[in-house]
């Protein structure tokens, strides 16, 4: 039978390694694996256990250490654009709300017969709204 273990956080097991196996055998693994991976967050703890642990990596300079820094914060930098646009994206603003009243009062013209189209058109309108309002801060 399989044992199940709990996973942690990228972050913590590279700032792990970077502890425990920080020296010159092991520092063509840590510059392929943090140029090359996608690092989800929590860049700055790697980016100071890094500069930490880059002593220990007596042939690898400086520009080697500042080159794979650079990487990692232009990786926390989109991730944190990223983050930003989808914030945006859940937050409605005034004018998505008056576009949406505006497309509703114009399903319900005043002073004619509804047809079912226009039913079914102020109902999705209706729900529309009450979403973009549910979301608004308080």
């Amino acid at each position: 039978m399989t044992e199940t273990r709990e996973l942690k956080p990228f972050h913590e097991i590279i700032v792990k390694l970077l502890e425990e196996f920080g020296d010159d055998r092991f520092a063509m693994l840590f510059v392929a694996l943090l140029s090359e991976t996608k690092i989800p967050k929590n860049h700055d703890a790697i980016v100071a256990a890094l500069r930490q642990a880059w002593p220990k990596f007596a042939t690898w300079g400086p520009i080697v250490l500042e080159d794979l820094v650079r990487i990692i914060l232009a990786q926390k930098q989109a991730a944190e654009a990223a983050a930003g646009a989808k914030a945006e994206e859940k937050i409605p603003t005034k004018s998505n709300l008056l576009a949406a009243l505006s497309a509703l009062s114009s399903c319900v013209g005043i002073g004619r017969p509804l047809s079912p189209g226009d039913v079914t058109a102020a109902h999705d309108q209706i729900r529309q709204v009450r979403e973009l309002v549910q979301r608004l801060p308080e």
